[in-house]
C-alpha cells in the first residue's frame, strides 16, 4: 500500500512538471468557489488544465492513498486521477455557496436550512454537513471553538 501512495505521488508530480507548461495564466487569477465545486469529480489533467500548476504536491487521505494539489486558499484531494475532494481554507477571502470563512455557525444555518449530518472535530465542536445532490457530493463546514467557520471541504460521496 505504501508503495503504491507514493506511486501516486510520483504520478502526480510528474503530472504538475509535464502539465505546468501547458497551463496558460490559470494560476495568476483565484477562480470562482463554482469552478472549484466543480472540478469534484474532474479528471486530473482538467485540474492543471483550468487552475495551473499547484503550490505543493503531498500524499493524503487517512490510508495515503490520495495526493492533495494545493493552491493556496484551496486545494483538491486526488484519488485514481480523479478529484474527490476540493477545500477552502482559511486565507480564502470570497464566499462559497454564499458564505465566507470566518461566519459564525448561526449564519451558515440561516444560509443552509437544517444540516443533514453532524460529526464532532478534534476541537470537540460539531462540523455541518449538507447534501450537494447534482453532485452527489457532501458540503462540509468545519467550526473552530468559537463556532466560526475555518474550513469549507466538498466531498464526493
Amino acid at each position: 500500500m505504501r508503495c503504491f501512495a507514493i506511486g501516486g505521488f510520483l504520478v502526480v508530480a510528474l503530472g504538475v512538471a509535464f502539465f505546468s507548461d501547458s497551463a496558460s495564466s490559470a494560476g495568476d487569477k483565484t477562480p470562482s468557489d463554482k469552478a472549484i465545486i466543480e472540478m469534484c469529480g474532474g479528471r486530473l489533467r482538467k485540474v492543471f488544465d483550468q487552475f495551473g500548476a499547484p503550490i505543493d504536491v503531498y500524499v493524503s487521505g487517512t490510508k495515503k492513498d490520495s495526493v492533495s494539489l494545493d493552491y493556496g486558499p484551496y486545494a483538491f484531494r486526488v484519488l485514481d486521477k480523479t478529484v474527490r475532494t476540493c477545500f477552502f481554507y482559511d486565507d480564502w477571502k470570497g464566499t462559497i455557496k454564499g458564505i465566507k470563512i470566518g461566519d459564525d455557525r448561526d449564519s451558515v444555518v440561516k444560509a443552509f436550512g437544517p444540516q443533514t449530518r453532524a460529526e464532532k472535530n478534534s476541537d470537540g465542536v460539531d462540523d455541518l454537513a449538507w447534501d450537494v445532490r447534482d453532485l452527489d457530493a457532501t458540503f462540509w463546514v468545519d467550526f473552530d471553538k468559537g463556532n466560526k467557520v475555518k474550513q469549507v471541504s466538498v466531498e464526493l460521496k
